[in-house]
């Protein structure tokens, strides 16, 4: 994105981001967001369960006992693909998933805020925004006072956020998937590695003190 344009910039008046390129905008969320949620009722068994995890949105096995299970699922809400759901309780565990994209069309907790773009912003680059403010624990600022801090609905449509035009947004929300993806390969390529070595050193142990190899005479 090399352009004259990023020569210039501005305040955006946002404390957790400061300084914006000129030609970007500073709008509030609901601007291009609206939140409307849809119980599933009697349409709960045509859709599968989705949850926010720290890995994103993911599919959930209705019958998964793993934490809070509700024996229907009448009382969830409706998620539509591409759709942001938020789970924004409890803000003083900054160590949960605060935000994720879904992939899917799904049913997920009624405690989620789920908001869809109107066609000015890019779900992908929002994500992007929200999960930033997410590793700055910005959402835990924002949270109300109490041992178990919350957002709304509301507070969450009137928080700023920042709005590159849609060309931009797109380049950036593909660059930082891009990245994004080199990084979790490397990570998982790190991590098969360390399996092996811990694997590697159960084995060595176990074949030096059993005698299968004979380490006399080898230098330390």
């Amino acid at each position: 994105m090399s352009d004259e344009r990023y020569n210039e910039y501005k305040d955006s008046n946002i404390y957790w981001v400061g300084n914006i390129p000129s030609h970007w905008e500073v709008i509030p969320v609901k601007h291009h967001f609206f939140s409307k949620k849809q119980v599933a009722g009697d349409l709960a068994d045509n859709y599968e369960r989705l949850a926010l995890t720290l890995n994103g949105v993911i599919k959930r096995s209705k019958e998964d006992a793993e934490g809070l299970q509700p024996e229907k699922f009448e009382t969830y809400q409706i998620v539509r693909k591409n759709s942001l759901i938020f789970k924004l309780i409890d803000l003083e565990n900054i160590r949960t998933s605060r935000v994720g994209l879904s992939d899917f069309d799904g049913l997920v907790s009624p405690a989620y805020i789920t908001l869809t773009a109107n066609g000015d912003i890019l779900p992908n680059y929002a994500e992007k925004y929200f999960l930033n403010m997410w590793h700055e624990q910005i959402f835990n600022q924002l949270g109300s006072a109490g041992v178990r801090s919350n957002l709304n609905k509301d507070d969450l449509l009137n928080i700023p956020m920042v709005k590159p035009p849609i060309e931009e947004q797109k380049q950036i929300a593909s660059y930082l998937d891009s990245q994004i993806n080199k990084i979790i390969e490397i990570v998982t390529h790190i991590t098969e590695y360390i399996q092996f070595l811990e694997e590697y050193k159960i084995s060595l142990i176990h074949h030096i003190v059993t005698g299968k190899i004979d380490v006399r005479g080898e230098e330390i």
